[in-house]
């Protein structure tokens, strides 16, 4: 393969790792085992603040992959903060995209890895709850309407509300 200048070789082959990783250790068809897979990567911290982390979450309860980050982070004064979970996307093939976007968009502010299970891992394998599978679901089918224009405030503004909620705020490298 020809690199051309720009291209990232190193964040290329990370994605390709990832995605082998996830289809070895949790794979397709995982609706009834939950088994999901979770990188979580350090980030660059701005201000005072003490940790920066990205959850990433690779699920797939059929043939379609989820492919979702939510950002953590603790500031100077100790205190967690839990960002909103974004979903990068939810499809059979097009799922490999969606981690290499965002590992090539994020690449200049990853510093390393923090499992959430063990301390020398660079991922887990984790059973996700029922209420973190039904969120997933709802996430793949709010986006849509969160994103066009035909929604109303009013509509948005529910739409929000059940999200929310999110059972994956739980999750963290410090709550255990």
């Amino acid at each position: 393969m020809v690199l051309e200048k720009g291209d990232k070789m190193i964040e290329s082959m990370f994605c390709t790792i990832i995605e082998r990783e996830f289809e070895k250790v949790a794979g397709k068809n995982q609706s009834e085992t939950r088994r999901a897979m979770h990188i979580g990567f350090h980030i660059a911290t701005k201000n005072h603040d003490q940790y920066h982390i990205a959850h990433m979450y690779i699920f797939a309860p059929r043939n379609y992959v989820h492919v979702v980050v939510q950002e953590e982070r603790i500031d100077d004064c100790g205190k967690r903060h839990v960002e909103a979970m974004k979903h990068l996307g939810y499809h059979d093939s097009c799922w490999r995209d969606s981690i290499q976007s965002y590992i090539f968009n994020n690449s200049d502010n990853l510093n390393g890895f923090q499992s959430l299970l063990d301390v020398f891992d660079w991922y887990d394998v984790i059973t996700l709850l029922k209420e973190e599978v039904e969120y997933l679901g709802k996430l793949e089918r709010y986006r849509f309407d969160l994103s066009h224009s035909y929604q109303s405030a009013k509509e948005k503004a529910e739409i929000e509300s059940y999200l929310k909620i999110n059972p994956f705020d739980k999750r963290s490298v410090w709550v255990k």
